[in-house]
């Protein structure tokens, strides 16, 4: 007769926070890549209402059981979606200390919001503060092409 084997569960959680700071100009897309990302891409915003200051919503993912040490690893994000207006930049750069992730956001339709990505970076990466782990730059918006 074959012997079962019985499967350990786990039964210890590693929870890893990741503060994720979204930047960049205007109408560029930034609420709503936040808003997919934490609506599991279930919720688009289809009126444009500007970001004033910094909103910081959270969301909780879990990672697959790692066989190694059994433990179940939740990531909890912590994401700040900062206004790009020039009124609320101060304001922006109060969230960016100990941020693991800057995300900053362009429109592939509009070459200057490609363009102010470097006034982005040098305004927000001076100091290794601002940024404990890596910097992603992402085009939010995309729109077809006609050949």
């Amino acid at each position: 007769m074959a012997e079962q084997v019985q499967q350990e569960v786990p039964t210890e959680t590693l929870l890893l926070r990741c503060k994720t700071v979204f930047l960049g100009e205007p109408t560029v897309g930034k609420s709503a890549l936040v808003s997919q990302f934490h609506s599991n891409m279930t919720k688009y915003p289809k009126a444009y209402a500007m970001t004033t200051g910094v909103e910081i919503c959270e969301k909780e993912v879990t990672t697959e059981i790692q066989p190694s040490n059994g433990l179940i690893n939740k990531i909890n994000f912590h994401l700040f979606d900062c206004g790009g207006n020039e009124l609320f930049k101060d304001i922006a750069a109060q969230a960016c200390p100990g941020a693991n992730v800057v995300v900053y956001c362009f429109n592939m339709a509009k070459k200057e919001s490609f363009d102010r990505v470097a006034d982005w970076v040098s305004r927000f990466s001076v100091s290794p503060a601002h940024l404990k782990k890596g910097q992603l730059f992402r085009a939010a918006k995309t729109f077809p092409v006609e050949l």
